[in-house]
């Protein structure tokens, strides 16, 4: 074919060559004449304004449907609270409303995880199937370099620029913008699309994503905002309520210690005779409130109020008995206490026990005596039960002691408080040797 005797013209639109086109004569023709030539450019320019005609209306039709998205995901901004279903309705959006390919969202957690979304309205690019294969440590490049750059990525030629991913040769008709989710320098997530190739390279295009991105970034801030917010209203109703009950609680526990003090005095009162009765009464009385106060001490200290540390709490106890009933012998008191904890109504009653028999072993056991030994030892020796042991090297009790008999206010209340506990009582005596006093009961559940 000899194109020297034929009619051609190049097909241009916005200065870029299109195409060419070609007119052959049907028969030869000895030259052809200017006018035909200029025919021939003519029709080529009108199918070149053609061209930029139907771009020019599908820019529009695309630029409609930007914006309508952009006031959709607007919409979804002031109303949505819940963050996955933002990410779903704004991927869904994406995808019907812009004409984007595929959409999807990688959330970066506060643990740095990232969790990628997979919502897709039509998965035109064949993305959908190829996320379960993603993880931290074999991410795409339309995720690990916005990472990086924090900005607008664009890629095109899939099988080339993203060759890493399964998924490159699946789309070849298909471009990715990729661009951040992030607001006041921090990082949500990244916005990833499938987008028409026409389009790719629109810098308005590029320009309205990139917002759309900000304002999706934005909407994911204020959830998480609104989420610290109820979790914090949330903390300080508990905190409300956790202060009710506490005051509730203290009200009951300080009704309830001020009837045991109350008893405890008039059993005191029936024992007094003499003036050195009532010093004496007043002492013991002191003690046994000051058993109680420790306990409610521990409790506020620790912020623990459920539970009686006893190992430090017993400790206290009997420090302040040496102290107190000492009188200058050198008497040391040796402990040997589990990590056990008893709730307060418990602890209480174990407490006043062991000021009962510390304060009785301190002022009876050493008599004629500069020094001497209180052993005591509290431990679980299995997983239902708890025993006290308070042993001295003291004089030991009279012949033919029996505590259930003993008409001694201190043996008295060890027997009651033994019973309020459901515990039993063990008693070992024997002459200049010491005793021992052995109480057992039941671990709470």
């Amino acid at each position: 074919m000899d194109l020297d005797k034929n009619l051609q013209s190049l097909i241009k639109a916005r200065g870029e060559v299109l195409g060419r086109l070609l007119v052959f004569y049907t028969e030869n023709k000895p030259f052809i004449i200017p006018e035909e030539q200029d025919l021939i450019h003519s029709v080529a320019d009108a199918i070149g304004l053609w061209y930029e005609w139907k771009q020019a209306q599908a820019r529009e039709t695309h630029a409609k449907q930007v914006l309508l998205g952009i006031r959709n995901v607007n919409q979804l901004i002031v109303k949505e609270t819940d963050r996955d279903a933002l990410i779903e309705k704004a991927c869904k959006n994406l995808t019907e409303t812009l004409g984007y390919q595929d959409a999807w969202i990688t959330i970066i957690d506060n643990e740095k995880e990232l969790h990628i979304t997979k919502t897709s309205a039509k998965d035109i690019c064949g993305f959908k199937k190829y996320f379960d294969q993603f993880n931290n440590d074999n991410l795409p490049a339309c995720i690990t370099d916005v990472i990086s750059s924090q900005s607008l990525h664009v890629y095109h030629r899939l099988d080339i620029a993203c060759s890493q991913c399964e998924y490159s040769d699946k789309a070849p008709d298909c471009d990715v913008y990729s661009a951040p989710l992030n607001y006041q320098d921090k990082l949500y997530g990244i916005l990833t699309v499938g987008v028409p190739p026409e389009f790719a390279d629109l810098k308005e295009e590029q320009n309205l994503f990139i917002e759309m991105a900000e304002d999706i970034g934005f909407a994911l801030y204020k959830i998480e905002l609104e989420e610290k917010r109820r979790v914090s209203e949330q903390q300080i109703l508990k905190n409300l309520q956790e202060k009710e009950i506490l005051l509730q609680e203290i009200h009951h526990r300080v009704k309830n210690n001020l009837n045991v003090i109350s008893s405890l005095l008039k059993l005191q009162a029936r024992k007094i005779k003499t003036k050195e009765d009532a010093i004496e009464a007043f002492q013991n009385s002191t003690n046994r409130v000051l058993a109680m106060a420790l306990v409610h001490k521990k409790l506020y200290d620790t912020k623990n109020f459920e539970a009686v540390d006893m190992e430090s709490y017993l400790a206290g106890l009997a420090h302040h008995l040496v102290s107190t009933y000492s009188h200058g012998a050198r008497i040391h008191v040796k402990s040997d206490v589990e990590n056990i904890a008893l709730n307060i109504n418990t602890a209480v009653s174990c407490g006043l026990i062991l000021n009962e028999l510390i304060s009785n072993a301190l002022k009876y056991a050493f008599q004629g005596r500069e020094t001497g030994e209180i052993h005591l030892k509290v431990f679980a020796p299995d997983s239902e039960t708890v025993q006290i042991k308070v042993k001295d090297n003291g004089v030991g009790l009279p012949k033919g002691f029996d505590s259930k008999k003993s008409d001694t206010l201190g043996f008295h209340l060890v027997e009651l408080l033994t019973e309020q506990i459901k515990g039993s009582l063990q008693v070992e005596s024997k002459k200049s040797r010491g005793t021992v006093f052995t109480i057992t009961f039941p671990q709470e559940e």
